[in-house]
C-alpha cells in the first residue's frame, strides 16, 4: 500500500474547535481540496432495486488516519457485499480529538483522503457529511445501498451438502491488540492491512456466480459467532477443519502469549455450541475462532461440487487467503451444532 504522510497528534494542542458551522465549512473545504468528484447533490435510486440504509461506527485503532479512513469504508461495506447489495451513496461523520484548527484540518484531510480513495474503488458517491469533536478519532459511515433483482444471498439459507468458504485470513483482533501493546512485528501488521484494504466486492460476485446461498462478513463476533448467526435455526451441523483455517502471520504467536481483543472473552460464550468443547484442550488455532475481526472476509456456503472451482477463481482474483474451511451436514442432535 502507498505510504502516507506522518500522522499528527491533535491532542498535544490546547485550542478547541467548537463552532458547529465552522466544522461544517471545514468538512466541505477539505473535500474540495481532495482529488475527489464534487459532493453529490441528488440521491440516485434505481427503480428496479430495493434501497436501504446501513450505518457503521468504527473507532480508530491505527496510528495512521489515512489507512483508518480506507479501512472504515471496507468495514462498513463488507456486510453489504455479504447480502449481495451494492453501496450507492455515503454520508460520513468524522469525530476528532481536540486540537488547533490547522491540526484538525490536517487530520480530517488524511481521514477523508482514505475514505474518498476507497469509495472510488467501489464506484460509490460521497454525498457529504460533517465533523465534530470527541475524545478520540472515529468515523461513522451511513451507506445507502440497493439490491438489484433477486439476490441469491438475500434469503441466507444453509443446506446439507454445502461447503464453507472463507475469503480472508483471521487474526486481526489479536494482531492489532498486540500492535497497540508494541508486541507485534511490523511485517505482520503490513501484511494484514494489505489484505484488509482489498475490497470484497469481486469476491461477492464470484460467490454468487458459483451458487452461494448464505454469506456473512466477519466482524466483532468472530468466526464462530458469525457461523452461528449464518446457521440461525436451520437444522444443520457445521463441520470445521481447523487445519484449513487461513490465519494471518503473527496471530498464533500473539494469541499464544495471551494477547487478545477486549471482546474475545465475550465471544467465548459461543464455545458451548462446539462438540465436547469443555473437555477439549484450547489450542491457539481454536482460540482464534473467538477472535473479533475488523473488515473481515466473507464466509459463504455454496454447493460442494462448485467449491473447488470457486476457490480457484477467488485466489486468481486476488483473494489469496481464501480456503474451504468446512462443510454443512444434516444435524444429528439438538446439540452441538459445530464439530471440529
Amino acid at each position: 500500500f502507498t505510504p502516507t504522510p506522518k500522522t499528527l497528534d491533535p491532542c498535544q494542542y490546547p485550542v478547541l474547535v467548537k463552532d458547529e458551522n465552522t466544522e461544517q465549512t471545514l468538512f466541505k473545504k477539505v473535500c474540495q481540496t481532495l482529488q475527489n468528484p464534487p459532493l453529490a447533490e441528488t440521491f440516485p435510486s434505481p427503480q428496479t432495486s430495493k434501497t436501504n440504509t446501513h450505518q457503521h461506527y468504527l473507532q480508530c485503532f491505527l496510528n495512521d488516519p489515512y489507512l483508518f479512513g480506507k479501512l472504515a469504508v471496507n468495514e462498513s461495506f463488507n456486510p453489504l457485499w455479504a447480502i449481495g447489495a451494492t453501496p450507492q451513496t455515503v454520508l460520513t461523520s468524522v469525530i476528532f480529538p481536540c486540537g488547533s484548527p490547522s491540526c484538525v484540518e490536517a487530520l480530517l484531510r488524511q481521514v477523508l483522503a482514505g475514505v474518498c480513495q476507497q469509495l472510488q474503488q467501489t464506484q460509490t458517491t460521497l454525498m457529504g457529511g460533517h465533523s465534530t469533536q470527541g475524545q478520540a478519532l472515529a468515523l461513522s459511515v451511513v451507506c445507502h445501498h440497493h439490491i438489484e433483482g433477486q439476490s441469491s444471498l438475500a434469503e441466507q439459507r444453509l443446506e446439507a451438502g454445502q461447503s464453507l468458504i472463507l475469503t480472508q485470513a483471521i487474526g486481526t483482533g489479536t494482531l492489532f491488540t498486540a500492535d497497540r501493546q508494541y508486541q507485534a512485528k511490523g511485517r505482520w501488521i503490513q501484511e494484514a492491512l494489505h489484505s484488509l484494504l482489498f475490497p470484497q466486492q469481486s469476491a461477492m460476485h464470484i460467490l454468487q456466480e458459483y451458487g452461494a446461498t448464505a454469506c456473512a462478513a466477519l466482524q466483532t463476533r468472530g468466526l464462530l459467532g458469525h457461523l452461528l448467526t449464518l446457521r440461525g435455526k436451520t437444522p444443520v451441523q457445521l463441520e470445521l477443519n481447523l487445519s484449513n483455517l487461513p490465519i494471518f502471520d503473527g496471530a498464533l504467536e500473539s494469541v499464544a502469549q495471551g494477547i487478545t481483543h477486549p471482546n474475545h472473552l465475550q465471544n467465548q460464550r459461543y464455545g458451548q455450541f462446539i462438540d465436547h468443547w469443555p473437555e477439549r484442550p484450547t489450542s491457539p488455532t481454536a482460540s482464534l475462532l473467538f477472535d473479533p475481526q475488523v473488515a473481515g472476509g466473507l464466509l459463504a456456503a455454496l454447493p460442494s461440487n462448485h467449491a473447488q472451482s470457486c476457490l480457484i477463481r477467488l485466489q486468481t482474483a486476488g483473494y489469496s487467503h481464501s480456503r474451504i474451511i468446512g462443510h454443512v451436514s444434516a444435524q444429528q442432535s439438538t446439540k452441538p451444532v459445530i464439530v471440529l
